[in-house]
């Protein structure tokens, strides 16, 4: 005997996770259809972007998020993945801030209007971290445009030295007020992502997929590792982040609660981080975007005249845990042979080195295609 699928669709499916579904879907052919069915309307980047766009708006936007590389992170991604609505949230954005101009003007171009007066950097300015005669430069190593105590950056706290500006767009649509935050990154939207406040919101959508970094943490335990991306005279931004996530049902942990888990030391856990990897050069579970870690879910409908996903396979860190931190490392990697920067595992550097001097001395064009192609190669054999 089946439920009919429109009660399931209702009643049912919106009270189980996702790995329930997965495992309803699994019993026969009825509830496969009906699950598959749900899923197509839960998980619709059309319904997320909906609320601030039109469909015709939606296709233009995704296809500028191909063009320009941004991704959409935050409350918005967690929200789609969590099959929910947050009425007081705003759609985040982020992109390298040489791409950001077109969208600027795009979002300008419909409708929404600046909240303060747009200061864009002069072309002129100095804007990276890194220089153009280092292959790779730590993480730590940065620039400090704006400060923990501006509150332009309040919301980001740690993440202030590392983005160039956020911008606050306002548009009554639907019948509410909606509010489009871009925020433009020194050198990776995806740097940006893993010094958030904690895990729950490591949540990426590109332009044709989307990916959680922490789904079995996130939607089944319903459970947030603390990043120590912080500092001092930021603590009441972070423990604001904190507490909001906190009311919203996700049980934050410390790294002094994990590192008596037995989490730290179960292969199957998101927050798996044996005490060897500290400070460790072995490559052994590198977590990169797209692993097999990771929730990836293609989204429909495809966007035409868009290129390949680039992101995965191109974002790489190790989560490492002692007694008195938990944190994502990772190194930046840029070259005169690429086109972007890349955010790598510092346990990769000694190998994606040799590769990067080996693309300047061979090619005179950018090399992003065949770097990216032998990273991913690469990662796909560690991985296995």
């Amino acid at each position: 005997m089946h439920f009919p699928s429109c009660l399931l669709a209702e009643h049912v499916f919106p009270r189980l996770s996702a790995r329930q579904l997965v495992r309803f879907s699994q019993t026969d052919k009825f509830n496969y259809a009906s699950v598959s069915d749900y899923s197509t309307y839960a998980f619709s980047i059309t319904k997320t972007l909906g609320h601030y766009f039109t469909p015709d708006q939606i296709t233009a936007f995704r296809i500028l998020q191909a063009q320009t590389g941004a991704i959409i992170s935050g409350s918005t991604a967690l929200q789609f993945f969590d099959r929910t609505y947050y009425p007081e949230s705003d759609l985040d954005l982020y992109v390298t801030d040489e791409d950001a101009e077109p969208l600027i003007d795009w979002i300008m171009g419909i409708g929404y209007n600046p909240q303060a007066p747009i200061n864009r950097p002069g072309k002129d300015e100095p804007q990276s971290k890194c220089t153009a005669k280092g292959h790779i430069e730590s993480c730590q190593c940065s620039v400090t445009i704006g400060t923990f105590t501006d509150p332009k950056f309040a919301e980001y706290g740690p993440l202030a030295s590392e983005i160039v500006g956020v911008y606050t767009f306002l548009k009554t649509f639907g019948g509410r007020e909606r509010k489009v935050q871009v925020v433009t990154a020194i050198d990776s939207p995806c740097e940006v992502m893993l010094r958030f406040h904690s895990t729950c919101v490591m949540n990426i959508i590109t332009h044709s997929t989307a990916y959680s970094l922490f789904p079995l943490a996130t939607f089944e335990s319903r459970q947030s590792l603390y990043n120590h991306w912080s500092a001092a005279e930021n603590q009441l931004n972070v423990n604001a982040a904190l507490e909001k996530y906190r009311r919203r049902g996700w049980e934050q942990l410390k790294s002094q609660t994990l590192i008596s888990s037995p989490q730290r030391e179960d292969p199957k856990s998101d927050f798996y981080s044996p005490a060897r990897y500290r400070y460790s050069d072995e490559i052994e579970d590198i977590r990169f975007v797209g692993d097999k870690r990771c929730w990836t879910m293609s989204l429909y409908p495809k966007v035409a005249q868009a290129n390949q996903d680039l992101l995965a396979y191109s974002s790489s860190w190790r989560l490492e845990v002692d007694a008195a931190d938990s944190v994502m490392t990772f190194n930046l990697l840029m070259s005169p042979a690429l086109d972007n920067q890349y955010v790598v595992a510092e346990a990769l550097v000694p190998f994606l080195e040799p590769i990067v001097k080996k693309l300047e001395r061979e090619h005179k064009k950018k090399c992003d295609g065949r770097f990216q192609a032998f990273l991913r190669a690469y990662l796909e054999l560690v991985r296995d």
